[in-house]
């Protein structure tokens, strides 16, 4: 596979060590970041009332759900000593359990690293906001699996009912929380260190190819 001088130079810039002028070319090889002028204040409140911040990408969520459902399966058969007929709403309860309880790994992909470094100036941690907005989309699919059991009669109506309140009370929850990390307005982490734990990430899950 060949490889571009322009491509070149930018992964040369992408993975050097972090030393201060690596931030600043790091900075300088992602696409428009100096274009991005400071939030004005009515910005902020425009872009604090989006769905989501982060580009969720449907096939990672539902990879994590999978992994998630596997997870809580297992965990409730090898926990189930009294040998007890389970049923699809059992493992329908140990799944949103287990959502929201297990940790979500989220990175920022190239094609967020603008908005990133916009949230990152009005003091808002990017990755935490989409990490809470991950887990709300895995519970979606909860959802649709339980009503996709109840169609096929695989679980009872008052079932998927009380499963369903389970998972809205717990988006409220995720909402509440997404809300509170979308109201700090002062971060702890500047610009520079941002963009070079941004660079790390980079270096950490690169892999040649081959």
């Amino acid at each position: 596979m060949s490889i571009s001088i322009n491509n070149q130079s930018y992964m040369q810039a992408l993975f050097k060590t972090n030393t201060a002028s690596d931030v600043n070319q790091v900075k300088q090889s992602l696409p428009a970041i100096d274009n991005i002028a400071a939030p004005k204040p009515s910005d902020m409140t425009d872009i604090k009332n989006l769905r989501y911040i982060s580009n969720i990408k449907p096939e990672e969520v539902a990879a994590h759900y999978e992994s998630i459902k596997t997870a809580a399966s297992k965990a409730l058969d090898e926990t189930n000593f009294e040998n007890k007929l389970l049923a699809p709403n059992d493992y329908h309860n140990a799944t949103i359990d287990k959502i929201m309880a297990v940790p979500i790994e989220v990175k920022i992909d190239r094609d967020e690293v603008n908005t990133a470094i916009l949230y990152n100036r009005l003091g808002i941690s990017f990755l935490d906001v989409k990490r809470v907005e991950v887990r709300m989309e895995i519970l979606n699919l909860a959802q649709t699996e339980v009503d996709n059991d109840a169609d096929k009669g695989l679980i009872r109506k008052d079932q998927q009912l009380a499963l369903t309140k389970k998972i809205d009370e717990n988006l409220e929850k995720l909402t509440a929380q997404r809300q509170s990390l979308l109201d700090r307005n002062n971060g702890d982490e500047s610009e520079e260190v941002f963009l070079c734990n941004l660079s790390n990430k980079e270096v950490s899950s690169y892999k040649p190819m081959r």
